[in-house]
């Protein structure tokens, strides 16, 4: 974990997110500049970062329940709790270790623990899909759809 860990009073803090791809983010709802609400609703609506699981915090409950995140705390807190939340959701994401990414007729898998790219699927003659893996000199293929496609990157990918 690198430390201090980003912040609002950053600039980009979503930039932050789409770049370094954290485990975990947790949100403060009332903070200066760009609130956390409007800040969840960013990071929701990036396909980059839709995935990270949000635990918002906040000393107004009544915020929480209309947040598109993943869990809440009402402050004040214990740290066990937290921790036990953090736990919970690195936990339950970790088998997410690909990302994918849509360009226009391509999709690319992203490594999450390296972040970097590790296959492609490619749109190719007709409406058949392909898959190259960024490590090998052997294309896969042809598939019916993008998502037949990711799914078998997957699958040579985890192996």
């Amino acid at each position: 974990m690198r430390w201090p860990p980003p912040t609002l009073a950053q600039p980009s803090p979503w930039r932050v997110a789409r770049e370094r791809q954290p485990r975990v983010i947790l949100l403060d709802i009332l903070m200066p500049g760009m609130d956390g609400v409007e800040m969840s609703r960013r990071l929701r609506a990036d396909p980059a970062t839709a995935h990270i699981p949000i635990i918002a915090m906040s000393a107004t409950p009544q915020w929480l329940p209309a947040l598109p995140v993943n869990d809440r705390l009402t402050k004040p807190f214990k740290l066990g709790l937290l921790l036990a939340k953090v736990r919970y959701w690195v936990r339950t994401t970790s088998g997410r270790r690909i990302h994918w990414r849509d360009a226009r007729e391509r999709s690319y898998a992203f490594d999450r623990t390296t972040g970097r790219v590790v296959a492609s699927c490619i749109h190719g003659v007709g409406t058949r899909w392909w898959v190259v893996l960024r490590d090998s000199t052997v294309t896969h293929g042809p598939f019916d759809t993008r998502e037949q496609a990711r799914s078998q990157a997957e699958t040579y990918l985890l192996a």
